[in-house]
């Protein structure tokens, strides 16, 4: 099957890039947060530079068995192949933050891909298009990927096990919850409310590896009110907690304001529309089971 092959190479292309940088970062040379904006709109760190540019290179070394439309956080939309049969989303680095601009242990960031044939592309135009999604760890040699139809697996060394979201239908079990409060001016009465009961509230600063928590089980929900969540964090983590059995529902924004219209095609709408990336961003409620899921749609008061 082919989403064997695309997964191999996705794999590959995690390897690579993270042991480079792994070495890379052993030098001490990317520390620097640098004064310049990414085709999303944020800020780029020397990391961030870094990982995008070496998976470019690899991706333009593979163009001939992996012909694709990148859609990346760094630079955008770019052709690799003179006609690309495939598009992928990529993440070079998540939780950028978490690298001080001094000198400290590893911090947790995360790698991120997501690909898929164009013929799917164009037949779902969101997230249902993606057939392999591959994500990690990019220090502590931690992968996570899912095939769509076949699960989401998590592998460390040569040990692989599947992955299966929590069973925990009620805040009342003594929920594990991702909530993220970054860049959100006020706390709504509702949130807050939920931040004050007895829930465990965990964040490892890292969107993606939130998400692989909740994969894998070790969260029970993820909650994103602040509407700074952008496609490249949403997408292919959709695809992973999606095929571990979670629930993951979203609100696109767009400019700050709610578009169903978009919700529908915005992957499609992006590779003709490259500003889009700078201008959509997600609010979601993700949870390993539909109960929990709809418990705190209620709890916080959304329809």
């Amino acid at each position: 099957m082919w989403e064997e092959k695309i997964l191999e190479v996705g794999q590959d292309i995690f390897k690579k890039a993270t042991t480079h940088l792994q070495e890379k970062f052993n030098t001490g040379n990317l520390y620097e947060h640098l004064e310049e904006i990414n085709r999303s709109g944020d800020l780029i760190t020397a990391i961030d530079k870094e990982a995008n540019t070496v998976i470019r290179e690899l991706l333009d070394d593979k163009k001939s068995e992996l012909p694709l439309v990148l859609i990346s956080e760094e630079t955008g939309v770019e052709y690799f192949g003179s006609e690309p049969r495939y598009f992928m989303l990529l993440d070079p680095v998540d939780g950028s933050n978490n690298v001080r601009p001094f000198r400290t242990p590893p911090p947790f960031i995360a790698m991120s891909l997501g690909i898929g044939t164009i013929a799917d592309l164009q037949k779902h135009k969101n997230p249902e298009a993606i057939s392999v999604s591959v994500h990690g760890d990019i220090f502590l040699h931690r992968m996570y990927y899912a095939l769509s139809g076949k699960g989401a697996f998590y592998q460390e060394k040569n040990n692989i096990f599947q992955l299966k979201t929590s069973p925990i239908r009620s805040v009342r079990q003594k929920c594990i919850i991702g909530i993220d409060l970054d860049n959100r001016e006020q706390v709504s009465p509702q949130l807050k409310g939920l931040l004050e009961s007895e829930i465990i509230q965990r964040r490892l600063g890292s969107s993606i590896l939130d998400f692989c928590q909740l994969a894998g089980g070790q969260y029970d929900a993820y909650i994103s009110e602040s509407g700074r969540l952008k496609i490249t964090d949403v997408s292919q983590s959709y695809h992973l907690v999606k095929e571990a059995g979670g629930i993951f529902e979203y609100q696109l924004l767009l400019d700050g304001e709610p578009s169903p219209v978009l919700e529908d095609m915005y992957l499609q709408r992006v590779l003709e529309e490259e500003e889009l990336l700078a201008r959509i961003k997600f609010r979601l409620i993700a949870a390993g089971t539909r109960e929990l899921q709809r418990e705190i749609k209620s709890l916080l008061k959304i329809e």
